[in-house]
């Protein structure tokens, strides 16, 4: 919302993290007064800061959240597959970024092609960091169990705004001569 409606540029609360930000403001909850020096606030900001060369990371770390509000440690590789499915498949423009080549096919794709795709593209370079894991035996996705005791609604709740904010700047900034 901060980023679509408010004159604040988005390089001055995510400077320090927009947990930061939100403190400097005392507007943090009590939940979220506890996230800070922790793993918590270290990927909130991970996933505010990493780099999108497509958009592919949206979806993928978007698996990990659930309908009733929550966040899951593992997801099989099917799951990142529908989730990077449903992320192109019912957005045009998401789809933007499925025009190249290897990809233009993509409505013909199974969950199995998008997973392979998840694969080989964002989970393999997630996996570099700190926070995603990839068991390649049994095709999980998992985030490092040092976030264990931080995953629920409220970590959820801010995983998701993230990619909303991440997803639209994006795209805006990507696409911007396609308007």
């Amino acid at each position: 919302d901060v980023y679509r409606g408010s004159d604040i540029p988005a390089r001055e609360y995510l400077r320090r993290g927009w947990l930061r930000f939100l403190d400097s403001l005392g507007e943090l909850t009590e939940p979220e007064g506890r996230w800070l020096d922790t793993a918590a606030e270290e990927f909130l900001e991970v996933l505010e800061k990493t780099p999108f060369t497509k958009s592919y990371k949206a979806p993928t770390i978007r698996s990990f959240l659930v309908d009733d509000g929550g966040i899951r440690s593992k997801v099989d590789l099917n799951t990142v597959g529908e989730s990077m499915m449903s992320f192109y498949v019912n957005d045009l423009v998401h789809q933007k970024d499925l025009q190249d080549k290897s990809n233009r096919d993509f409505r013909e794709w199974t969950v199995d092609h998008f997973a392979k795709l998840a694969r080989k593209n964002p989970i393999r370079f997630l996996s570099r960091g700190r926070f995603f894991h990839y068991d390649e035996v049994n095709r999980v996705f998992y985030l490092d169990p040092g976030l264990e005791d931080h995953l629920g609604p409220d970590l959820a709740a801010h995983v998701r705004d993230i990619l909303d904010y991440r997803t639209v700047q994006y795209f805006r900034r990507r696409y911007r001569d396609d308007e």
